[in-house]
This record gives structure tokens, sequence and C-alpha cells, in this order.
């Protein structure tokens, strides 16, 4: 349990901390989905009154790792087996065409710094680190097909996808499975073959999605 926080910080500050500190306990399965956030009791907790813990759960809202239901009030996110497949399903088009240009694009000098993050990914313990890597492997592949609009679409529905990556980090490790789904990826860019590298994208993709509904109870 953390000590509580100072009160001469900005109540902006306390709730970022406090947000943080939430985050955190979420991703490594000490709050787990479903859990109701009361505030009382974590304003107990952090040593503060219930101002930044309101704020805190705001920023979480905000990311998707918590919902507000009038019949529960805030609870830690659990996504249906058809929001993640809905959410995969739209990503997997539009990255599936940003690996295509990608690939078509691709130089030799692009694979040294994308197998660098592979390399740091096969060492990484950290689930939480995991994530942070996986998310930049894939959006420095994309940016090779120079098309931003693309981009940006896709750096949205990824960031929302967080709120599956993050609850389920602990449930689904680092594994050499997607290790090696990352590699083919690449391999496939670096061959400038974009029907090679759409079809291992859509089997990682496919496979995550698969992955994150198993990690997550279901009504």
């Amino acid at each position: 349990m953390p000590a509580p926080l100072p009160q001469s910080l900005p109540v902006t500050t306390i709730a970022e901390a406090i947000a943080a500190a939430l985050r955190a306990d979420i991703a490594a399965g000490q709050i787990p989905p479903g859990q109701k956030l009361r505030q009382n009791e974590l304003a107990s907790r952090f040593g503060v009154s219930t101002t930044p813990v309101r704020e805190a759960i705001a920023i979480l809202r905000h990311e998707g790792l918590v919902r507000h239901t009038p019949q529960r009030g805030a609870t830690v996110f659990v996504p249906s087996a058809k929001e993640v497949l809905e959410q995969y399903a739209i990503r997997t088009e539009l990255e599936a065409l940003a690996v295509r240009h990608a690939a078509t694009n691709f130089q030799p000098a692009d694979a040294e710094p994308l197998q660098a993050v592979l390399d740091e990914m096969a060492d990484c313990t950290d689930p939480n680190r995991y994530v942070e890597l996986n998310h930049s492997f894939h959006m420095d592949l994309y940016r090779i097909s120079n098309m931003n609009q693309l981009l940006e679409l896709i750096e949205n529905l990824r960031k929302s996808s967080n709120a599956y990556l993050q609850i389920s980090a602990t449930a689904s490790s680092p594994s050499k499975k997607l290790d090696d789904e990352h590699a083919h990826i690449l391999q496939a860019c670096i061959d400038r073959d974009p029907s090679k590298a759409d079809q291992a994208l859509r089997q990682h993709l496919t496979a995550s999605a698969e992955q994150i509904i198993a990690a997550f109870p279901q009504g």
C-alpha cells in the first residue's frame, strides 16, 4: 500500500499520481476487471480527499481502463468478446493497408531499428514494457508507409485498445509465439512482399484478439 500523498501538491498532480498507481494495480491484476472503485476507500488509501480521487478516476475513464454506469458507478473495464472482435476487425483492415505500403516502401536501412525493438521484446520480462515495445514496433513499421492520415487513425485505435492490453498484460505474458509473429511481419517487409506482410499481420492480430478474449471473464 503506498504512503499518503503530500497534501502540498496541486490537486491535478495528486490526481495524476493516484491515476498512475491505480493504472499499475490494474495492469498487474491487483485490481481485477469488473471491480468497483470506491472513492472513499481510495481517498483513505492515499490519504487524500475524494476530489483528486474523482479526478484520477476521470483520467482512467478517458483512457478506457475504467467505465461508469449509473447502477455500479466506476468499475475496472471488462471488454466483451463482441467489443474486442469489432475493434480488431477495424484495426486489421487499417493496419493491413499500412503494412502493405510499408513493405512496398521498405529499404534495407529500415530493418535494423525495427529488429532492435524485437530483440528487446525477446528479452523483456515486464508485461507493461512489452506492451510499450509492441506499440513502438507496429507504429514504427507503419510509418514507413508514408500515409499520415492512416497512421493517425491507427494510432487512435491502438490507444483505445490499450485498455484491453494493459489489463490482460499479466495473463498474456510475453511469449515466443508473439515474438515469432512479429519476426514474420518484419521479414515479409524486408522481402518487400506486401501480400506476405498482409497475411502475417492478419494472423498476428487475429491471434492477439483471441488471446485478449481468453484473458477476460465473459458473461
